[in-house]
């Protein structure tokens, strides 16, 4: 027997028999009674509590004869998937909507059809899914149009709506969001008031992000939207939509501070009526987040007192099954302890809420409509925030070398993990190998003449901690992250530019700040190896182009970069008499240019390297490299072919002559030798490019290796001249083949310093591009 208690004993009388094995179907059980159960569980939903919500819909959906009972079970799906999505369960939700999609296909004309179709469609958006949100979309408008009810024709104008909105279609979000108001006006439901006010809402958002719209035009809005939703019954919907404009409202506190004190007296009554219908309604989620969001407030006023009193009160609220609200207000809460100078506290609670948070990390960065980028906004600072106080801490000790060495090995730990949850974001996969553990560097032997180096971008400054044979040692740089940035993409734009030298200007400038500051140490223990572990913007230039204003840094030192310590396999490569797996394409194919020294390029290194698999236009496919990978274990692995790497995994892929070959099924090809005594050593793409700007792609990049559980691969951040390519490739492998003790790094090294020194190929756009990510030996 289900153990819930109800006030209606007609009810728990009903359920019970629900539950007992051949009773009873639906028509045995009073009508009045049904309806009793209907209502009961839209109470617990207008409450907040979606768990008792689905309990009930999920009862009554197992007895129901779908037959003959269409429109009832596709009601008590849409709500049990509401439930589910609401509750975090993304993918219990999608598994009910497919469940019984069959369902509402046989009944294209029914009312519920459309609304399952249109609930289905706001699933997937939360999910970022908008290929099957529109599709879903799109059946929804159709059935629709043939029932001709203006109630569902609101329903999906709002849900298209909030998806323009979302990918800054704001003038088409706009209008549709007029239409719902104006067919708001034909229609008389129950559902009008709360429809209204979610509408008004709505428009606030897009008339506040899209700058057609001036400073008193989006406070009127949200004026207007305001007292519409205090009209609303004392519902969890209401409660909702207070504590979403009142998160609104602080948005805009930053952008119009001249509306502060009217903006601010906003999200007081707003945030306080939310929490007495939270406290009626004994729902602990409402109250925490009415807390928290308040306290946020005190802490731009910096009322710490306030801030910190109401902070406590949310995090006691949510450390019950909400972890995902519990993290935001442990990390609120260090914060405050930081701006009242409890360092220590400050430490601890960033530790809490990084614990709290990884587990749940993924649900995180999904289940939001928006489309923005959930991970830097909500998540990465998290890392970075405990990062600057370990410094602090760090910078406080004098004496103490030892215990200040154990403070560094911290931070390096805490950006190991950021490093490692920015991956495991990119590529969706919790799996990720963790080949290494940060807490032996400084017993890790280090090699000599070579540094390992974390730039960390803060706020305020730039933190270079420097990995040296005899330790760690920190060097602070002035300059924000913001500014950082800004010259980083700027030298990003010119060294793409071959015309003017561009270069020469914007690379001075970023050398100072990088190289410069930490030149010394280096100089003092002969460092002539540099291995960069990228954060942020600095994932989109390669090191090797830094320029002094004489020289290029590829000149004093070989140069690598790594995803993170903890992820990089330290072993030395074992590329003598290893097999080797040649591909490529040099014929234009689905709307790629053609490549024509690629196939000069693959005899080249065939003659140097003595492949035994040679790849090359038509028989370079997919299935020919599965064939190959499936019969043999290659240490290394060379494809001269278009790559493009985009902000995702979905959006990353090589070019074969029959498709695009993703980076889930090379991982797939290249792990089908790690049983086998060979695994890749080396991977090479010879024509990749990233998008320009785009961090994200430069992470994926970065990734590949770990990923694909290859110890180095070589790629390029954009796409260089094919002739070029051609020759930084022959002369890097003619130097490995040269010699079994160097090392790729110096091996790349020499490659391009050979077009360096060529009057037609010095300029970096020709070599600059090609870096070594993972294993550097």
């Amino acid at each position: 027997m289900l153990k819930i208690i109800f006030l209606n004993s007609n009810i728990i009388i009903w359920l019970w028999l629900l539950s007992v094995p051949g009773y009873c179907s639906l028509k045995n059980i009073p009508e009045k009674s049904i309806q009793a159960l209907i209502e009961n569980a839209l109470e617990y939903s207008e409450k907040g509590d979606f768990q008792q919500s689905a309990i009930i819909w999920k009862t009554i959906l197992s007895k129901l004869d779908i037959e003959k009972n269409v429109d009832q079970t596709l009601n008590a799906v849409i709500h049990i998937a509401n439930a589910y999505k609401n509750l975090g369960y993304h993918q219990k939700a999608v598994i009910t909507f497919q469940k019984y999609q069959s369902v509402a296909e046989k009944n294209a004309q029914s009312t519920q059809t459309v609304l399952f179709y249109n609930a289905a469609s706001d699933l997937f958006a939360s999910l970022g899914n908008i290929k099957e949100s529109i599709r879903y979309l799109q059946k929804a408008a159709k059935n629709a149009r043939m029932i001709n009810d203006p109630y569902l024709i609101i329903k999906i104008l709002l849900n298209m709506s909030i998806t323009y909105k979302n990918y800054h279609f704001f003038g088409e979000a706009q209008e549709g969001l007029e239409q719902c108001l104006k067919l708001l006006e034909q229609i008389q439901t129950k559902d009008i008031n709360n429809l209204k006010p979610r509408i008004l809402v709505e428009l606030v958002s897009v008339k506040f992000r899209w700058d057609e719209y001036s400073q008193d035009e989006v406070i009127n809005a949200l004026e207007r939207a305001h007292k519409e939703i205090n009209r609303m019954s004392d519902t969890h919907d209401k409660a909702g939509l207070l504590i979403f404009i009142c998160t609104l409202a602080k948005e805009m506190v930053k952008t119009f501070p001249s509306s502060n004190q009217y903006l601010i007296q906003i999200i007081y009554k707003g945030l306080t009526d939310a929490d007495k219908i939270a406290q009626k309604l004994s729902n602990k989620r409402m109250i925490s987040l009415c807390a928290g969001h308040l306290a946020s407030i005190y802490e731009i006023l910096n009322k710490y007192d306030h801030a910190l009193k109401l902070t406590r009160k949310a995090v006691l609220y949510a450390e019950n099954n909400n972890p995902d609200i519990l993290y935001y207000w442990e990390w609120q809460l260090g914060r405050l302890f930081k701006a009242t100078g409890q360092i220590d506290l400050a430490v601890e609670l960033y530790y809490k809420a990084i614990s709290t948070l990884n587990p749940i990390r993924n649900e995180i960065t999904v289940g939001h409509r928006n489309n923005i980028d959930i991970f830097n906004l909500k998540i990465k600072p998290v890392y970075l925030g405990l990062a600057e106080l370990l410094l602090e801490q760090a910078e406080s000790i004098q004496s103490d070398d030892h215990t200040m060495q154990k403070k560094y090995q911290e931070v390096i730990d805490v950006m190991d993990l950021l490093k490692r949850a920015e991956l495991q974001d990119f590529f969706e996969d919790e799996c990720l190998a963790h080949t290494s553990s940060s807490a032996s560097i400084i017993s890790y032997s280090v090699h000599q003449k070579t540094a390992i180096i974390y730039p960390i971008p803060l706020p305020n400054k730039l933190a270079l901690l420097i990995i040296l044979p005899d330790g760690i040692k920190l060097v602070n740089v002035n300059v924000e992250s913001s500014q950082l940035t800004k010259s980083v993409l700027l030298y990003r734009e010119h060294l793409q530019i071959r015309a003017e030298n561009l270069f020469m200007k914007s690379g001075p400038k970023l050398y100072r700040l990088l190289i410069y500051p930490m030149k010394e140490l280096l100089d003092e223990q002969n460092v002539d190896t540099l291995i960069i572990a990228p954060d942020g913007a600095l994932r989109l230039i390669p090191f090797s182009t830094l320029y002094d204003g004489e020289k290029f840094l590829i000149e004093s030192y070989a140069i690598s970069t790594i995803p993170s310590f903890a992820m990089t396999d330290m072993k030395p490569a074992k590329l003598k008499n290893a097999d080797i797996l040649l591909g490529g394409l040099s014929e234009p194919r689905m709307g790629h240019i053609p490549l024509p020294n690629v196939i000069v390029e693959l005899q080249d290194i065939n003659k140097i390297m003595n492949a035994n698999t040679l790849l090359k236009n038509k028989d370079f496919t997919i299935e020919n490299l599965t064939y190959a990978f499936n019969n043999k274990a290659y240490g290394i692995v060379h494809l001269a072919t278009h790559g493009v790497f985009g902000g995702s995994s979905e959006t990353s892929y090589i070019l074969t002559y029959n498709n695009m070959l993703k980076m889930a099924y090379l991982e797939t090809l290249i792990k089908m030798g790690r049983f086998r005594k060979q695994k890749v050593e080396l991977l090479t793409f010879s024509a990749c490019q990233t998008a320009m700007g785009n961090d994200r792609a430069a992470l994926g990049l970065a990734g590949v290796a770990v990923k694909a559980g290859v110890r180095s691969v070589i790629a390029t951040l954009w796409y260089v001249d094919d002739e070029a390519s051609a020759a930084v490739l022959k002369e890097f492998y003619h130097k490995i083949h040269e010699s079994s003790h160097i090392t790729k790094s110096k091996a790349l090294q020499k490659a391009q310093i050979t077009l360096v020194n060529d009057i037609y190929y010095w300029h970096p756009n020709y070599w600059g591009p090609f870096m070594l990510i993972g294993n550097w030996l």
